[in-house]
């Protein structure tokens, strides 16, 4: 078998496991669309270079994804509602978009790692993945789209490593970082930009380990500083 045709097991409820062979190479349009018997892991083989729109949507009994670096592309709503998948989602190399609600719905999981070669993140891609807690935006990603991190309410930490603007509380690129606490936007090396949201922009400088307060970007015409903190000169300031 080399590849797994549209709908092949589409809504196969009593489907409890299934072992993809090496030799296929795509995984059709719904493929395995409502297999909610479907349980555990799932691992996808390093033969496979596409997933189809809605291949394992509803799979909720999903524990676990293993995709492989020779996937290229993850299809529209591949993986919306698997609500059973957990911990981390590694997505690798090899993909260079993410398409619309591709995961939506997948409120287990704690942590997405995006890499590098991906510029761009469909509507609706994460969101109501209400587990998330943080999320680094690498520099290749050129367009988050409309309501892609909606309802991730405990995404709180956003790490911006690209040229989009991203505004504590803004609905803009997708709601990425409209929970967030904290925006840190990346200088150089381990160096970031942070914003908070109570209006503080700090400086942290990764090597020396030391934060310095750059300004106020607020509304609040009475401010109570920190404690304590380094002003940007290096000097220290207490409240």
């Amino acid at each position: 078998v080399t590849s797994i045709g549209d709908r092949a097991f589409y809504s196969c409820s009593g489907l409890t496991s299934v072992t993809i062979g090496n030799s296929v190479t795509s995984i059709g349009r719904y493929a395995f669309d409502g297999c909610r018997g479907l349980t555990g892991e799932l691992i996808i083989p390093d033969s496979v270079t596409s997933i189809g729109d809605s291949a394992f949507s509803y799979c909720n009994g999903l524990t676990s994804v293993t995709i492989p670096d020779s996937v290229t592309s993850i299809g529209y709503s591949a993986f919306y509602g698997c609500s059973g998948l957990t911990g981390e989602l590694i997505i690798p190399d090899s993909v260079t978009s993410i398409e619309g609600s591709a995961f939506r719905g997948c409120g287990g999981l704690t942590s997405i790692t995006i890499p590098d070669s991906v510029t761009s993140i469909g509507q609706d891609a994460f969101s109501g993945c209400r587990g998330l807690t943080s999320v680094t935006i690498p520099g290749s990603i050129t367009s988050i789209e409309n309501y892609a991190f909606q309802y991730c309410y405990k995404l709180i930490e956003v790490y911006n490593q690209s040229t989009l603007s991203l505004t504590i509380g803004s609905s803009e690129n997708g709601y990425v970082a409209y929970y967030a606490k904290n925006v840190y936007t990346q200088v150089e090396g381990e160096s970031w930009l942070t914003d908070t949201e109570d209006g503080y922009r700090f400086f942290y400088d990764g090597n020396e380990k030391v934060g310095y307060l750059l300004g106020y970007y607020g509304t609040d015409t009475a401010l109570t500083l920190p404690e304590s903190f380094t002003a940007y000169d290096g000097t220290q300031v207490d409240k």
